[in-house]
Order: structure tokens, then C-alpha cells, then sequence
């Protein structure tokens, strides 16, 4: 069958709302190759297996998450099925507005001190306002130091709770 390019789950151009329950995918389709969340209030990654999620994910090379709940929760079980070696072949990642704070950048972040995410090139952390801070930034810092993030080109973090001192310690 064809291979798909982009799967978007969220409302369409007019507004209107396309969303397309996780559990419907199978293993078997074809591999995605980028996977956008976007507008997707209904659809919350908290309440999702991320184990089965990533599974199906297994061929993404790029997630955009966007103006969703994946929250703290979301993203450390997100974190956690990475460190187990899922989404190998991820080089973009973007959590735009995503409700994440410094826990769950954390977790992502000592994911990635563990060599979860080898490929990787792009790390978007954006909007998430102050939830978001230098605790996360400290931690992102250490994952660059330890040398696992050779292959990351860029790092937008941008619209968060982030002073300079932050800035700083990621400098």
C-alpha cells in the first residue's frame, strides 16, 4: 500500500475537528514518517498507553505535538518508552503548548543521558510558558555535556518560564 507522509490528528482546515483514535492504528500499516497533533484538546496522550503509542509509532521520524495535554505525566511515559529504545529513527521532535513543565522536561532529558533518542536533530520546546523553566534547562545542559546529543542541529526554547540564568547554564 501507499506509505504515508504526514498523519495529522486534529481539526482541518474549516475547523472541524478530525481525530483518529490511537488504538485504531495497527503495527502493520505503513510506516509514517511524520505525525502532527494539533488542536487536539479531546485528545489526550495522559490517558493513552505510551508503550502501545510509541509501538505504533515505531517508524516516525519526526512528532509535533501541539496545543494538546500531554503534560508532565504524558511526556515522562513518553520519556520512559524512548529510554526502553522506541523512536529510534527520531530526528525532530516539537512540543509546542503542550502543557509540559520542568518534571517532564526532566524526564525527557534523562531519557536522552541514557541514549534514548540517538538520532535526534531537532528539539522544540516552545510555549509553554512558565510551567517551563530553568530546572528544565539544567537538565537539557547536562543531557548536551555528556556528549549523547552529537547529533542535535537545534534547540528552540522559546515562550517558557526561562530566566537568564537558565540561559546560562545551557550556554
Amino acid at each position: 500500500g501507499p506509505r504515508l507522509a504526514t498523519l495529522t490528528l486534529g481539526s482541518d482546515e474549516g475547523g472541524q475537528p478530525v481525530v483518529l483514535a490511537l488504538g485504531r492504528l495497527r503495527p502493520s500499516r505503513p510506516a509514517e514518517e511524520a505525525l502532527l497533533l494539533r488542536d487536539c484538546e479531546e485528545l489526550d496522550l495522559r490517558h493513552h498507553d505510551m508503550a502501545v503509542v510509541c509501538a505504533l509509532w515505531r517508524s516516525v521520524r519526526s512528532v509535533f505535538l501541539r496545543f494538546g495535554n500531554l503534560g508532565d505525566r504524558g511526556l515522562a511515559s513518553l520519556a520512559a518508552c524512548v529510554r526502553g529504545g522506541a523512536l529510534p529513527s527520531l530526528t525532530g521532535l516539537s512540543l509546542r503548548d503542550t502543557s509540559v513543565g520542568d518534571s517532564g522536561i526532566q524526564a525527557l532529558a534523562a531519557a536522552l543521558c541514557d541514549g534514548a533518542l540517538p538520532a535526534l536533530q531537532t528539539l522544540s520546546i516552545t510555549q509553554n510558558g512558565p510551567r517551563l523553566g530553568d530546572a528544565s534547562l539544567v537538565a537539557l545542559a547536562e543531557a548536551a555535556t555528556s556528549g549523547v546529543l552529537a547529533s542535535l542541529k537545534k534547540l528552540q526554547l522559546f515562550e517558557n518560564g526561562i530566566s537568564d540564568a537558565g540561559a546560562l547554564a545551557l550556554a
